[in-house]
């Protein structure tokens, strides 16, 4: 993905979208922003109308699963910091000890 389509998906300007997939994309940029709240309610109100009761669960669920897939890589794929009094050469390996 280049740098202009992330700006430009980031910023969601609702010219550069179909009316549909805009209120969608928007819908879950806010939903992840305020952690599962919606502000908006025309915004909500407009989810509804562009949706059925299945595709917006469908939605919901993408929503969901990608705020936790990000969460958890923030939480647990940093570089792993080892205690300054490790180093590779003190740690023996299972052949080591037989």
């Amino acid at each position: 993905m280049s740098e202009e389509e992330i700006y430009r998906l980031a910023a969601l300007p609702p010219d550069q979208f179909e009316r549909r997939e805009w209120v969608a994309l928007a819908y879950a940029r806010d939903w992840a922003l305020f952690q599962g709240q919606t502000p908006d309610q025309e915004l909500a109100a407009e989810f509804e109308r562009s949706y059925s009761d299945e595709q917006r669960r469908s939605i919901q669920a993408w929503i969901t699963a990608a705020n936790f897939a990000n969460r958890f890589n923030n939480t647990f794929m940093k570089p792993l910091e080892l205690p300054q009094a490790y180093s590779p050469s003190s740690n023996s390996s299972d052949s080591e000890r037989e």
